[in-house]
């Protein structure tokens, strides 16, 4: 058999790695909209965060079924950064996809996102503009204003301006490897950033966009409906995790200031360049923390008047 032959079988060209925790009821959706991409140079490597639901069960049927699908069940719950690497430790293709457990992808999306990557040997990323869902009710596409190729200081300046999901995309796998993979820099709940992860790969090459939307991205409520159990005085297991998430925010975002001032300052940017991106980092900064502080205020509004309501409600009755 013919080297190349030989190369295809043994190392897939793309290692798609989908994370799995108490997903039981819908991962099968997510499994199915990768096993159907047109592109099939690929292998599936899905590791279960030690689901106390139906999970694992669910992707062991399909390893049962598709010879591209290996699939890893934590023993214990090891957080979402460590799970994100252990996929990539395992990866063995050429380039590298994260997949969430609840999100869907149009059948050519690796394939498009490949066939750019392999254009230019600079590269590091591909991606897509893609949709915000929740249900059936709403949908929302994002409409970034990248180039087919971006590169250098218009490229960190403009993922600054408009940062995005780009975490989603297709990487160059030894590069990601080579960088230490998914951030880690111990920060409380979360433990890293996605944030940060991206930007350390945009300062080592190209990014190649594709317009059409071909990713979608299923939203928990934190966009769709971030205020709808205040107004209902509805507090589950779910609404405490997003409250506490949310409050986390501030200090996710001056961890990543720091990060990325860091990155900067040793970056082959020229000082004045440095300059000006340290000035469009601190932007970003203030933008972000006065956007968190004044959704803040907006929850704790909403909540006040729904206790206000529904204290009156009774004396209302009679």
């Amino acid at each position: 058999m013919p080297k190349s032959q030989t190369s295809k079988k043994d190392k897939p060209l793309v290692t798609i790695g989908l994370l799995a925790y108490n997903r039981g009821r819908i991962v099968s959706k997510a499994i199915e909209s990768l096993l159907a991409q047109t592109y099939t140079r690929f292998e599936l490597i899905i590791s279960d965060d030690a689901s106390s639901d139906e999970t694992a069960v669910v992707c062991q049927s399909y390893v049962k079924k598709d010879g591209k699908i290996r699939f890893f069940k934590q023993r214990s719950n090891i957080g979402l950064v460590n799970n994100s690497n252990f996929v990539l430790d395992k990866a063995k293709g050429r380039y590298f996809m994260w997949a969430s457990d609840d999100d869907l992808w149009n059948r050519r999306y690796v394939e498009k996102l490949v066939t750019l990557l392999e254009t230019d040997k600079k590269s590091v990323l591909a991606m897509s503009n893609y949709r915000l869902f929740k249900g059936r009710t709403y949908r929302f596409d994002t409409h970034l204003d990248y180039q087919t190729i971006n590169e250098g200081f218009y490229l960190i300046k403009k993922y600054l301006l408009k940062p995005s999901l780009l975490v989603w995309g297709i990487f160059r796998t030894e590069m990601l490897k080579k960088m230490g993979g998914f951030h880690h820099d111990g920060r409380p709940l979360y433990g890293g950033s996605d944030n940060i992860t991206v930007f350390k790969v945009l300062l080592k090459g190209k990014l190649m966009f594709n317009h059409e939307v071909l990713f979608y991205k299923r939203d928990s409520g934190m966009a769709t409906s971030p205020y709808e159990d205040l107004k209902k005085i509805h507090f589950s297991k779910d609404t405490y995790k997003r409250i506490r998430r949310y409050l986390m925010f501030p200090i996710m975002f001056s961890y990543d200031l720091f990060y990325m001032l860091k990155y900067i300052s040793t970056s082959r940017f020229t000082f004045v360049e440095k300059i000006q991106l340290t000035f469009f980092t601190l932007l970003y900064y203030v933008r972000v923390q006065v956007e968190i502080l004044a959704r803040s205020a907006k929850g704790v509004f909403i909540l006040l008047r729904s206790m206000f309501f529904l204290f009156l409600s009774p004396r209302k009755s009679k």
